[in-house]
């Protein structure tokens, strides 16, 4: 297996041919193959409090020992950018979850 992981190959990226081979490819081994759902774009708050600008959003919800740890945003205002990353200028955030009573007495 590649050290950074399997391969992603998103087919919107690839020829017809390309994305046939990509997925007879993946059937072998480790990979990610990825059908395009096209996002609808939402205003969003700018940084620093500017005017609310179109873009695209995606988020979830990760666990943590015995549940729920925590919530992830990805949002981009390149419309087309196929992927949000930070690497493409994407904006993150993350909301993590702490049990202020872990540890207290009844």
């Amino acid at each position: 297996m590649d050290p950074a992981g399997p391969r992603r190959e998103g087919g919107w990226e690839t020829s017809a041919d390309e994305w046939a081979a990509s997925v007879h490819a993946a059937v072998h081994g480790p990979a990610v193959l990825q059908r395009r759902v096209r996002p609808v774009a939402e205003d969003f708050p700018a940084p620093g409090g500017g005017p609310a600008e179109p873009a695209v959003l995606t988020w979830g919800v990760f666990l943590a020992g015995q549940g729920y740890g925590g919530t992830y945003l990805r949002g981009t205002t390149d419309l087309d950018s196929g992927v949000i990353s930070s690497g493409k200028g994407g904006r993150l955030g993350t909301l993590f979850l702490v049990d202020d009573a872990r540890g207290e007495a009844d």
